[in-house]
């Protein structure tokens, strides 16, 4: 693909190049008293006034202080002053005499506790609330001739002789948020005017402008003996008052949010953020918890670490004659396979959030949970092992002998990691050794006791089956799995490398049966609950092209296609049905609903088929993933009513001094990055020549009047293209992925999702030029009109992520706490059939054909067997 970038040779770049002014500003400072009393409070005052800079500037003015842990500071409404003649005016018009307000900064507070550290400490900063324009040159030429930031000190009463250090400076920028926001990266303040006062040295560096040092700019203050001490340590409590939630705090400065599960860690993308949030001092306040989903909550202050929790309880379940326990991808892994981990370990699971080392006490956990609910079966629905290793299938079925000892009956099914997996493996330090897998014979014998022996029905062609758990309901198992048909890859060399199909694919074979035995089931009476591995259907707009659905044939290489040649990874296929003709097939049998868990997140979809029936797909994240959740479903005639747990208090060892769902949390965070540069160090060479092509331009200097090639930045080695990719793609794509493996989207900060994605692209594009402001437009309306519109895609994709819905914004459904009404059971198809003339054709789903095909049709109301 050859990206158009005319726009650039029309530009004339010498007129539109910005620079950096540095300010020269000086200070003063209203004398402060040289010794206060025990407990009291005194005023400050920085003064800046003329530096000579005759250009206006628009953005945040901030300052810092740094005091004793225990003493506060504090600004009121009128706390940043500009002074000048009365009546001056800006060049906008606007008055340069002003009184504006300012708000605790955490972003600033944070990095100078960080790079600026003094043990007995911390910074306090804050920031101007809004944009000011402003220029200190003097009045007469329409600036203000000094600026003032005014704050208030209250000691901690304990007597000695205490050094206060101080920050001052601006930042242009065109968001008042900026700072403020928590993960502004250190870098990004690159350019800002930061004057850091004290004579310790940072380690931020000279680029940052932290080394602007005054070191006569240090106030030395007294406290008199005679003062009460008093203990300032930050603290937040947190009482249940029936459905809200009763929040005390005491020496809070700045933000207080709201986090659930393990989004302490700071995931923009899952937090619940309080109305309201800026707390100074002592104080209360109420936070409605009717509307928050079940589970665990944080409160924490941003700036002082305090916290508390509080528990939103999941709805009691009480499991009826007919209830289930849906578990998605549990990736048992038998210790043996891992003798010793090291970088051959890291890097086949670079990418997987999945917990491989603790999934054996994950499973665990599951099946303590499983014996206290007793329901009447489980369903796994496939990936049951890493990589399909023999010992670890072994293993698995072990543990899930414990349940059916119990009399609980449990059902699964393979997913695509399971049988002849080509990629088995026993890991050690450096290096790996193939380890045996199983084929599809001895998988029925393992798991015979979890659904095989039982069928009353199987699939000749696959290990699909039906069993009947009870006399009320029915469990439909099916198989769409490819695991006799590896991906097989040349290279240039001739040497072959094989790698496990994650493909799924459904035959109308597969389906007639499925079709009939449905049937079977439906005329004895029985509710009919189907489980597969593969999704069969997408959860969020784009998915599809990342082909992880039966019988999908939209699947593309899309990186493939951009770097060039334009592969697809899926090959044609002699199934003439593509992923909705299984979609409408499942629906006309008479299903309402399927579990599935290929797709690694904790999502419900409803899917609208060609025929205007509705389906849903109750995707089940991984069991041995973050956040480790299980389904709970009590099925009566009328309604599936589905409960979604997770586990997050599990005890085990090797969590490096966290909880277990911060240890979860971590792993997932950080698998995308180790993925980005596992993937750039593997495709480097077809990564960089498009870089190269896309970006690099004829020039004569005879000719051209600039070097377009002297504003764009290519990254030289993988590590750095990665670097880009990790340090603007992955933050916010991180947050997308943890929100969509949560679930309920559209509950959490949808907008700031997609907010967030468009400026880690734009960071992103940044990184390779020199003058973002003028050409990162270009790149775009270059790719644009190249067929990829890079913003479309990222307003299409992550908003329907994040505002939770598939193939269009009304469709929405919760995804953790539903009732599925049964509305397709009734087979209108085949009961026409009955009363058809002998020329009206129908396959076994009850779908009018315009002629027999291959496999059981139903002509005149009989059976017909078409070879």
């Amino acid at each position: 693909m050859k990206i158009s970038f005319t726009k650039l040779t029309n530009l004339m770049f010498g007129g539109v190049i910005l620079a950096a002014l540095a300010s020269c500003y000086t200070f003063k400072r209203i004398a402060t008293p040289a010794e206060v009393a025990g407990n009291a409070a005194f005023d400050g005052r920085i003064t800046v006034v003329n530096d000579n800079n005759n250009a206006f500037q628009t953005g945040l003015s901030f300052f810092a202080v740094r005091v004793p842990q225990n003493w506060n500071v504090t600004v009121d409404d009128k706390s940043y002053k500009q002074y000048a003649a009365e009546g001056t005016k800006n060049d906008e018009g606007e008055d340069v005499n002003m009184q504006r307000a300012m708000r605790y900064c955490n972003h600033l507070a944070n990095t100078l506790n960080v790079t600026n550290p003094k043990e007995g400490y911390t910074w306090y900063a804050f920031q101007t609330k809004e944009l000011i324009r402003r220029r200190i040159d003097g009045s007469a030429n329409g600036g203000a001739d000094s600026i003032c930031f005014d704050y208030k000190v209250i000691n901690d009463g304990v007597a000695g002789t205490y050094e206060l250090d101080y920050a001052l400076g601006s930042y242009e920028c065109t968001n008042p948020d900026t700072l403020d926001y928590e993960l502004f990266a250190m870098n990004d303040m690159v350019g800002s005017d930061i004057y850091r006062v004290s004579t310790e040295d940072t380690n931020l560096g000279a680029d940052h402008n932290f080394n602007s040092v005054l070191p006569d700019f240090r106030q030395k203050i007294t406290v008199l003996e005679g003062g009460t001490p008093t203990d300032n340590t930050p603290t937040i409590k947190t009482v249940m008052n029936g459905s809200a939630v009763d929040v005390e705090y005491k020496n809070l400065i700045g933000n207080i949010s709201v986090y659930k599960n393990a989004a302490t860690i700071g995931c923009a993308g899952l937090d619940y953020k309080v109305e309201g949030n800026q707390k100074f001092n002592d104080g209360s306040y109420n936070i409605d918890a009717s509307a928050l989903e079940p589970g665990v909550y944080h409160v924490r202050s941003l700036s002082t670490g305090a916290e508390s929790t509080f528990s939103v309880a999941f709805p009691e379940f009480q499991a009826g004659k007919s209830s289930l326990f849906v578990i998605g991808n549990i990736g048992i892994m038998a210790p043996e396979i891992l003798e010793k981990g090291g970088a051959t370990f890291d890097k086949a699971t670079a990418g997987d959030a999945t917990l491989y080392e603790k999934s054996t006490e994950i499973f665990g956990a599951m099946v303590d949970s499983i014996l206290c609910v007793k329901p009447t079966a489980v369903l796994i629905s496939g990936d049951l092992t890493m990589k399909g290793e023999k010992l670890s299938h072994q293993l698995a079925a072990k543990m899930m002998k414990s349940v059916t000892d119990a009399g609980i009956k449990l059902y699964v099914i393979p997913g695509d990691h399971d049988i002849n997996n080509v990629e088995a493996a026993i890991y050690r330090e450096e290096y790996s050794a193939p380890t045996e897998s199983i084929t599809a014979q001895e998988f029925t014998q393992i798991y015979g006791a979890f659904g095989y022996d039982a069928a009353v029905s199987r699939d000749e062609k696959t290990l699909s089956y039906v069993a009947y758990p009870n006399d009320e309901i029915a469990i439909l198992a099916l198989d769409a799995c490819q695991y006799d048909s590896p991906i097989v890859n040349v290279a240039e060399d001739g040497t072959e490398t094989k790698k496990q199909n994650a493909k799924g694919e459904l035959t109308q074979a597969t389906l007639d049966w499925a079709a009939q035995a449905v049937s079977e089931a439906r005329s004895s009476g029985r509710r009919v609950i189907a489980m597969m591995h593969h999704m069969v259907g997408a959860p969020y707009v784009g998915y599809a092209s990342l082909g992880n659905i039966a019988n999908n044939r939209e699947a593309i290489d899309l990186l493939g296609s951009i770097l060039g040649g334009g592969a697809t990874e899926q090959e044609p296929s002699e199934n003439e049905l593509d992923a909705y003709d299984v979609q409408d097939a499942l629906v006309n049998m008479g299903l309402d609903a399927i579990f599935v868990s290929d797709g690694r997140g904790t999502d419900i979809a409803k899917l609208n088929t060609s025929t205007g029936k509705r389906l849903y797909q109750i995707a089940t994240g991984s069991a041995a993933a973050y956040n480790c959740p299980f389904r709970l479903v009590n099925i009566d005639n009328e309604k599936m009513d589905i409960q979604t747990h997770i586990i997050n208090n599990l005890q085990c060892d090797g969590l490096a001094g966290v909880t277990f769902e911060d240890y979860a949390y971590y792993r997932t965070k950080n698998g995308l990055p180790r993925l980005v540069s596992a993937y750039a160090e593997q495709n480097w060479e077809q990564i960089h020549a498009f870089l190269v092509k896309a970006f690099t331009f004829d020039y004569d200097p005879e000719v051209d009047i600039f070097n377009k090639n002297d504003f764009f930045v290519i990254p030289a080695t993988a590590e750095d293209g990665a670097a880009i990719v990790n340090n603007n793609i992955i933050p916010p794509l991180v947050d997308i992925v943890l929100a969509f493996v949560d679930g309920n989207e559209n509950m959490k900060k949808s907008q700031t999702l997609v907010d967030n994605m468009h400026k880690g692209v734009d960071g992103a594009v940044s990184a390779i030029n020199t003058l973002p402001a003028i050409i990162n437009p270009m790149i775009k309306d270059g790719f644009k009109e190249s067929g990829l519109d890079i913003d479309a895609m990222v307003d299409n994709v992550v908003g329907s992520i994040a505002y939770n819905y598939t193939d269009e914004p009304r469709n929405v459904t919760n995804d953790l706490f539903v009732e599925i009404p049964f509305e397709n059971s009734v087979l209108d198809g085949i009961k026409e059939v009955g009363t058809a003339v002998k020329t009206d054709v129908y396959n076994i789903a009850g779908q009018k054909l315009a002629a027999p095909t291959k496999g059981v049709n139903i002509i005149g109301g009989k059976k017909v067997i078409v070879k």
